[in-house]
C-alpha cells in the first residue's frame, strides 16, 4: 500500500531519534501500572522565536485537570485491584510540530531505559523516576484537529490508541490512515450540517465562508460545498486565512466579505487565532451592523476569549454581537468544578499550574513582589465565573473514562478465558484493545450516553449559542441544539446586530428576493442563488427550467379553456360562467322582468274576470288575448336574457323576441285596419265590410304572425342553437357562456336576425300607418291614439337599440340592449292597450262614463254618426256603443 507524505517523514524521524539522544520536554507524570499520554495545548506557539510562547486561557489548565482529577478518581475507587494508572501529559504549544515532537516521547522506542522526568523531577510524583518506563496503553489528546493528524499517524505506527476531546477533522475519521484515532467529539461532516440547518432554519441563501488554511478549514469548505449542492444555498465569496497572516491580509479578507453586499452571514471555520484576527480587522476598518457570524468549534469553544485582549474590545463585542456558535455538547460537572476552583499551586504537581496562577491570580511564586501576593494558597475561585466558554472538561473524562471501560471489558474477557491470565492483566497490546474501544458503550458523568461508530467518531450533538447583550454584559447565551435525529432546535429568542443592537428581527442572507406570484426567475449565470424577476403574463403559470422558472402560457385558444391558479402553479379548466351574473343590470333586468310577468299575470285574471263586461267586449277580446301571450312572452325572453344560458335558454332567446313582438303587433294591426275599414266603408255604403268579426280577426292575426314563427323555426332547423364558450380576454381568465348557433356562422345568424327584425318593423310601420289614419274619428273610437302612441314608441325602441346590438362584440351588451328593449316594449304595450281599460272598469263609474260619453257625441260626432247610420243600422241588433274615457268601439254582443 502506497504510504503518504506524513508517514514517510515520521518514519525517518522516528529512524533518525533511535540512534541520537531522546527528546526532554516538561511533562506532568504520574508512575502507574497502565499510563495513559496526554496531550494538551497550554502555551501558544510563538513563530518568531520557534518556542512555546504565552500562557493559554485557564480552560486550558482545567482540561488538564480534568484528566488527572478522572484517573485518581479511578484510582481511589480501586477498579482495577493491585493495580494503578498513571498518566504523563505534554504541552503542545497548539502547534502541530510541537505536537509530534510530544508524542514521540510516548512511543515504544523512546520510552525503553531512559527518564524523561530528569528535566524537571522535582514537579514529578515520587516514583517517576525509574530505569525502566512502561508502555503507554493509549493517549488523550490532542486537541486541534491539524495536532492530531501529526501524532495519530505516528501513534497508528507503534499501535497505540488515541482518543482525542475536541478534534473534528473528518479527515481523521479514515480508518484506513489512522487506524488507532477515536474521539468523543463529532467530525466535521455534522458540525457542518449543523451549520447548513441553521441556514435552512433562516432561509439565509447566500453567505461567505472563511476557513483556516489548514485540515480543520480546507476539509470544512469541501463538506459544505458537497451539503449545500442542491439546498439552493450559495457561496458569495470565500477565503482561506493562515494562523500567521498579517494585518494587511486580513484586511483584504474583510474588505473582500463587505464587498458582498448581499452576504450577509459570514460562517467563520477557523481557529481562535484567526478569528481574534478577523475581528481586530473589522474594528479597524469600522465596519459596523453588517454580518452576522457563524462559528465553529475552533473558535465558538473559547467564547470571548477571541476578543479579550483587543485594545478596543468594546467595539468588537458590538460587532460580532448577534453571532451564532457551535459548540460539541458537554456539560459541567458540578463536583470536578468545586475541586478545580479550591485546589492552590501547593495542592497540584501540574508543572504548569504557577505559570496559570501569576497570570489569572496576579500573584507571585518567587520572592515577594511589592503589591503582588504569593500564589502558594489562591484559589481560583474568584475567577469561576470569569469565562463564558465552555471547558469541554467533561470531554476529556469521557475520552479517559472510555480507555477504562475498554481495559475492564478486555480484562473480564481474558478473564473468562483463562483465570490465570486475569493477574497478570498487562494491556500493553493496542492492537488488542482497539476493538474493545471501539464497543464501549457507557454513560458518560454529564454527556449521556457515549459510544463509538466503526470509524472511531462519537454520536453528533452540538449546542447552538448566540451572543447577547444583557444588563450592559456580553455573554453567550444557549439558544438551541443539534442533532442527527432532530436537526436544529431554536429552544429560545436569538439576538441580532444587524439593524440595531439586541434586535430580534432575522436578519437577511440572501442574493435575490423570491420573485412575486406571477413572476419567473431567470437565474445569473455566474451565482444560482442571484436571478432576475420577470413578470410572466397573467394566463401563464410559472413551471421549473433548466436555469430557474419560466413562464409557460395555459390553453387559452379554444375549450376547454385553462387558466392559472392562484398561485400560479398548474394550469385549471376554467368553467363557463354568464359574466353579467355578477353586474348590477342582470340583477336589475331580472327583477323588472319578474315584475312584469306578474303585473301581466294580474292584468289577465282581471281581464278575464271582465271578460263579459261591455267594455272588455269592446276592445276586441280575442285579439287581446294575443296580445296578452306576446306582451307575457316579450318579459319571458327579457327575463332569459339576465341568466345563465343553457340550450332551451338560448332557444328561447332566441325566438322569444321576434315572436313576442309580432304577436302583439299582428292583433294590433288587424284591430286598426278594422277600425279603418269600418268607418272607410261606412262613408261609402251601408253595407257591413267583410272580414271584421271575431273569428275572421283571429285568423287573420295569426295568419300575419304565422310568417315570423315560421322564419324563426326553419332558422332554427338551419342553425341549430348552442351555448359557445367563449373567452374575450386571454389575460383575465373569464370563460362567458353565450347562445350561438354554431362557430363561424355570425353572418349566417345575422341574416335571421335581420329578417326577423325587418318584419316585425313592417308590421309596427302598418300600425303607425293606420293608427294615423284613424286620428280623425269620433273620440269613441280614438284607442288608436293608444296604440299609435304605443306603436311610434316600439319604433323609437327599435332604432335606439339596434346599432349597438348590431355594433357590439361584447355579448354582455347585446343582453343588456336586448333585455332592457324588450322590458320598456312590453311595459308600454301594457300600459298603453290594457291598463288603462282596467283603471276604467274600477274607478270610473258607469253614469260619469255615459255622461261623458254622450256629451262627447254630441259635440263631436254628428257628421261621422250620420255617415255611419247605415252600418250601424245594419249591425244594430248585434252591436252596441261603448265610451270610456273618450275611447269608443263597436264590441261584438255575442261571446
Amino acid at each position: 500500500m502506497e504510504l503518504s507524505i506524513e508517514m514517510i517523514l515520521i518514519s525517518i524521524i522516528v529512524c533518525s531519534l533511535q540512534f541520537g539522544e531522546s527528546l526532554q520536554a516538561k511533562n506532568y507524570t504520574k508512575q502507574g501500572d497502565i499510563i495513559l499520554g496526554g496531550l494538551f495545548p497550554l502555551h501558544l506557539y510563538d513563530e518568531t522565536t520557534g518556542t512555546c510562547g504565552q500562557i493559554r486561557e485557564l480552560n486550558s489548565l482545567k482540561r488538564v485537570e480534568a484528566m488527572v482529577y478522572t484517573i485518581n478518581k479511578i484510582n481511589e475507587d480501586n477498579i482495577f485491584p493491585n493495580m494503578t494508572i498513571g498518566y504523563e501529559i505534554y504541552d503542545t504549544c497548539s502547534y502541530p510540530s510541537e505536537t509530534l515532537k510530544c508524542s514521540l516521547n510516548l512511543i515504544p522506542k523512546q520510552r525503553t531505559n531512559e527518564c524523561h522526568c530528569k528535566c524537571d523531577c522535582a514537579n514529578s510524583t515520587e516514583g517517576a523516576c525509574t530505569e525502566s518506563t512502561k508502555r503507554v496503553t493509549g493517549v488523550v489528546g490532542a486537541q486541534r484537529s491539524s495536532s492530531s493528524v501529526q501524532a495519530a499517524v505516528l501513534f497508528g505506527v507503534y499501535g497505540i490508541p488515541q482518543i482525542s476531546y475536541l478534534s473534528t477533522s473528518d479527515e481523521l475519521s479514515n480508518k484506513l490512515k489512522y487506524k488507532y484515532f477515536l474521539r468523543t467529539v463529532p467530525p466535521d461532516k455534522y458540525q457542518i450540517q449543523s451549520i447548513v440547518d441553521i441556514l435552512v432554519f433562516y432561509n439565509w441563501t447566500y453567505v461567505s465562508f472563511v476557513n483556516s488554511d489548514d485540515s480543520y478549514g480546507e476539509n470544512a469548505l469541501k463538506a459544505f460545498k458537497f451539503r449545500i449542492k442542491d439546498l439552493g444555498i450559495c457561496l458569495a465569496t470565500t477565503k482561506s486565512v493562515s494562523i500567521h497572516a498579517p494585518d494587511e491580509y486580513y484586511n483584504e479578507v474583510v474588505n473582500d466579505l463587505d464587498m458582498a453586499k448581499k452576504a450577509t452571514v459570514v460562517i467563520l471555520y477557523v481557529q481562535l487565532e484567526v478569528a481574534s484576527g478577523i475581528f481586530e480587522a473589522v474594528s479597524r476598518l469600522g465596519i459596523k451592523n453588517r454580518f452576522i457570524w457563524i462559528g465553529s468549534d475552533g473558535w465558538g469553544n473559547y467564547g470571548l476569549n477571541a476578543v479579550k485582549g483587543n485594545e478596543d474590545a468594546a467595539l468588537v463585542f458590538f460587532i460580532i454581537s448577534g453571532a451564532l456558535t457551535i459548540q460539541p455538547y458537554s456539560n459541567s460537572i458540578p463536583t470536578f468544578d468545586e475541586y478545580f476552583y479550591s485546589i492552590t499551586p501547593s495542592d497540584t504537581d501540574n508543572p504548569w499550574a504557577i505559570e496559570f496562577w501569576e497570570r489569572y491570580r496576579n500573584c507571585s511564586s518567587r520572592e515577594p513582589i511589592i503589591g503582588l501576593p504569593p500564589c502558594d494558597h489562591l484559589t481560583l475561585a474568584p475567577i469561576a465565573n470569569d469565562t463564558d466558554s465552555p471547558a469541554h472538561d467533561s470531554l476529556v473524562m469521557d475520552s479517559v473514562l472510555s480507555f477504562i471501560h475498554a481495559l475492564q471489558d478486555m480484562k473480564d474477557q481474558q478473564c473468562q478465558i483463562n483465570s490465570e491470565r486475569c493477574s497478570k492483566f498487562t494491556p500493553d497490546d493496542g492492537k488488542a484493545l482497539m476493538p474493545f474501544l471501539l464497543k464501549t458503550r457507557f454513560d458518560s458523568p454529564s454527556n449521556g450516553q457515549v459510544t463509538f461508530d466503526e470509524n472511531g467518531d462519537s454520536q453528533p450533538r452540538y449546542k447552538i449559542k448566540n451572543l447577547q447583550k444583557i444588563n450592559d454584559v456580553y455573554t453567550f447565551v444557549d439558544v438551541g441544539s443539534w442533532s442527527e435525529e432532530s436537526n436544529f432546535k431554536n429552544d429560545s429568542e436569538v439576538k441580532w446586530n444587524i439593524t440595531n443592537d439586541n434586535s430580534t428581527v432575522k436578519p437577511k442572507s440572501s442574493c435575490s428576493d423570491p420573485c412575486e406570484t406571477g413572476y419567473a426567475t431567470i437565474i445569473s449565470e455566474e451565482t444560482p442563488c442571484c436571478w432576475t424577476c420577470v413578470k410572466c403574463l397573467s394566463s401563464s403559470i410559472v413551471t421549473d427550467s433548466d436555469r430557474g422558472t419560466r413562464c409557460e402560457p395555459c390553453d387559452t385558444n379554444e375549450p376547454p379553456f385553462y387558466f392559472p391558479n392562484e398561485n400560479r402553479t398548474r394550469c385549471e379548466v376554467i368553467d363557463g360562467t354568464f359574466v353579467t351574473k355578477e353586474h348590477p343590470w342582470a340583477i336589475i333586468l331580472i327583477m323588472l322582468s319578474s315584475a312584469g310577468i306578474t303585473v301581466t299575470f294580474v292584468i289577465l285574471v282581471a281581464y278575464i274576470k271582465n271578460r263579459n263586461t261591455p267594455l272588455i267586449k269592446a276592445s276586441s277580446r280575442e285579439l287581446s288575448y294575443i296580445i296578452f301571450c306576446g306582451i307575457f312572452c316579450g318579459f319571458v325572453c327579457a327575463l332569459f336574457h339576465g341568466i345563465r344560458p343553457g340550450p332551451s335558454v338560448c332557444v328561447f332567446r332566441r325566438i322569444g323576441s321576434p315572436i313576442s313582438v309580432a304577436l302583439i303587433y299582428a292583433s294590433v294591426t288587424t284591430k286598426t285596419v278594422r277600425v279603418y275599414r269600418i268607418f272607410k266603408t261606412s262613408a261609402k255604403s251601408a253595407r257591413r265590410p267583410k272580414f271584421i268579426s271575431s273569428q275572421s280577426q283571429l285568423l287573420i292575426a295569426f295568419s300575419v304572425a304565422i310568417f315570423q314563427i315560421l322564419w324563426m323555426l326553419i332558422w332554427l332547423l338551419i342553425v341549430p342553437p348552442t351555448v359557445k364558450y367563449i373567452m374575450p380576454n386571454k389575460n383575465e381568465g373569464t370563460v362567458i357562456m353565450l347562445c350561438s348557433a354554431w362557430d363561424n356562422t355570425e353572418g349566417t345568424v345575422d341574416i335571421e336576425v335581420i329578417g326577423s327584425l325587418a318584419y316585425n318593423i313592417i308590421l309596427v310601420l302598418i300600425s303607425c300607418v293606420y293608427a294615423f289614419m284613424t286620428r280623425k274619428l269620433p273620440d269613441n273610437y280614438n284607442e288608436t291614439r293608444f296604440i299609435n302612441f304605443c306603436s311610434f314608441s316600439t319604433l323609437v325602441i327599435i332604432v335606439a337599440f339596434s346599432p349597438p346590438y348590431f355594433t357590439t362584440n361584447e355579448p354582455q351588451y347585446k343582453a343588456i340592449y336586448k333585455g332592457y328593449g324588450l322590458v320598456i316594449n312590453g311595459t308600454i304595450a301594457l300600459i298603453c292597450l290594457f291598463v288603462v281599460k282596467i283603471y276604467a272598469l274600477y274607478f270610473v263609474n258607469d253614469e260619469e262614463m255615459n255622461v261623458f260619453t254622450q256629451s262627447r257625441i254630441r259635440a263631436n260626432t254628428k257628421t261621422s254618426i250620420r255617415d255611419a247610420m247605415p252600418a250601424i243600422q245594419e249591425n244594430r241588433e248585434n252591436t252596441t256603443q261603448v265610451s270610456v274615457a273618450g275611447v269608443t268601439e263597436q264590441a261584438e254582443t255575442t261571446s
